[in-house]
């Protein structure tokens, strides 16, 4: 799943969401660099947050979105995977 936001602090982002046999990968493509407890707090809050609900957060990957996009979707071919568990 891709979401484009429009954030206060954080500006244009956007966020691909992987999620294979309830195993969730979040990627984060923002100009504003990662804050610096997205790795402690927010990740165990998260982390926690999908345990209750029977899913795992393999990890959470923030990109400096310095590469040219489209619509907010980076040129780095990184969101074709080959495998899907539900096509829409």
């Amino acid at each position: 799943m891709l979401f484009y936001l429009q954030m206060e602090h954080f500006g244009e982002m956007t966020i691909d969401v992987q999620i294979q046999n309830r195993i969730v990968s979040i990627a984060v493509y923002s100009h504003f660099p990662e804050p610096a407890d997205l790795k402690g707090q927010w990740f165990e809050k998260l982390d926690s947050a999908l345990g209750e609900m029977q899913y795992s957060l393999s990890g959470v990957i923030w990109k400096n979105s310095t590469v040219q996009t489209t619509r907010g979707i980076p040129h780095q071919g990184s969101f074709h995977t080959g495998k899907v568990d539900i096509r829409i």
